[in-house]
């Protein structure tokens, strides 16, 4: 049944853009009363024309509304059946400790591959699936899987094949980023009593399984960025063309999730600074060059918002550690600003010691904790007047 419920259902059955139906539909509102320059001329004053395309654009706006309305009807009835068999779905495999495991590679990798939009579905899938608390269905589990699989198989691939891996793991990666940003929200969504996505076992009761810590989730979401960083740092710098090819493709098809934190995007940073040299002094590697000079402009511009790890781990405990370290380092610093000034102004050269000069709370270099600084909606057509399911990346 769960392969069958996999295949069967697509992405307009599980998710309505409803901006987009609300954004075309004010647009033929406003593109209606622009013929009638805003009420100042009547419709029956309008040439028979304009008139007519007056009548089209307020109907297209009507029909929109329509739309979206049936859409979010036809979604619901989609979960309340899925809903039904949260907790049965599952129940017959075997391997409970590897249902997201089993459904990700004999079901998703296969149709993520397919177009956009099934890997739009895909990813949408396996949240609605944590959602609706299916039972043995692991969240974290699958997103640790995704991490490790989707970089290595996408440098392999198609440059198709990777724009679309890289929609699936960008939206993988963009809800997970979201939990990591609100204690809050992770509590509301991620952790409730009724889910069993962040279980620590695997028991049929969501309810009294005990769940990770936001401090865990924390610090395996730092982790992933870091275990992507490293995979696409490798292979921009390998002597496999394709490869780097692809490692380029996938980076530009993350920016909307990856990097966040700026010890993973200064690994990326710094690999596409050493790829440019590289590509810059091989003359026949001119379309590289060109499409690693765009990324990596667009890279140093994102570094502004990458967060440092004292920000990444805000509201945690280690959060706290990082943060009492930065102030002892500013205070230890100040102090001995403060007493440099002072020697520089009571005493002469030959007055201060040598064992001043070359000691003293700020006299070592500190060496940057976060040297490595770092960086989906998409829409498919469903229909002559359906807006885009998701914005695909081109």
């Amino acid at each position: 049944d769960a392969y069958r419920i996999f295949w069967s259902l697509s992405l307009y059955d599980i998710h309505v853009p409803s901006g987009e139906y609300r954004r075309l539909a004010a647009a033929a509102k406003a593109d209606a009363r622009t013929l009638l320059r805003d009420g100042r001329v009547q419709l029956s004053a309008l040439p028979p024309s304009r008139r007519a395309e007056h009548e089209r654009l307020t109907a297209l706006a009507a029909k929109l509304s329509r739309e979206g309305e049936a859409h979010e009807a036809h979604v619901q009835s989609v979960r309340t059946a899925l809903s039904q068999l949260a907790r049965s779905l599952f129940v017959d495999v075997q391997e409970k400790n590897k249902v997201s495991l089993r459904v990700l590679q004999e079901c998703m990798m296969r149709r993520v591959l397919h177009s956009l939009e099934d890997a739009a579905f895909c990813a949408r899938f396996a949240f609605l699936l944590h959602e609706l608390g299916f039972t043995y269905w692991s969240t974290i589990q699958f997103v640790g899987k995704v991490v490790k699989e989707v970089p290595p198989l996408a440098f392999g691939a198609t440059r198709a094949e990777v724009r679309r891996l890289g929609l699936f793991l960008s939206l993988v990666l963009s809800q997970v980023e979201a939990w990591r940003a609100s204690r809050k929200l992770f509590a509301e969504e991620a952790v409730p009593e009724t889910r069993a996505g962040f279980a620590i076992r695997f028991v049929a009761d969501a309810a009294a399984a005990p769940k990770i810590s936001f401090d865990t989730f924390v610090n395996n979401l730092y982790n992933w960025n870091n275990a992507i960083a490293d995979s696409l740092a490798d292979s921009l710098l390998s002597d496999d063309y394709h490869a780097t090819c692809n490692a380029v493709v996938l980076c530009v098809a993350l920016q909307s999730a990856f990097p966040s934190s700026a010890a993973a995007g200064g690994r990326v940073l710094a690999a596409l600074e050493t790829l440019l040299v590289r590509v810059t002094e091989n003359e026949s590697r001119a379309d590289l060059r060109l499409m690693v000079q765009s990324l990596l402009s667009q890279y140093k511009r994102a570094s502004k918002s990458w967060m440092q790890d004292v920000d990444y781990f805000h509201g945690t405990k280690k959060g706290g550690e990082l943060a009492r370290d930065a102030l002892r380092s500013s205070l230890a610093r100040r102090k001995a600003a403060e007493g440099a000034e002072g020697v520089s102004s009571n005493e002469t050269a030959d007055q201060v010691p040598t064992a001043a000069l070359t000691s003293g709370p700020g006299s070592r270099s500190r060496k940057d904790s976060s040297r490595h600084s770092n960086d989906s909606n998409h829409n498919n057509n469903n229909g002559h007047h359906r807006p885009q399911q998701q914005q695909q990346q081109q």
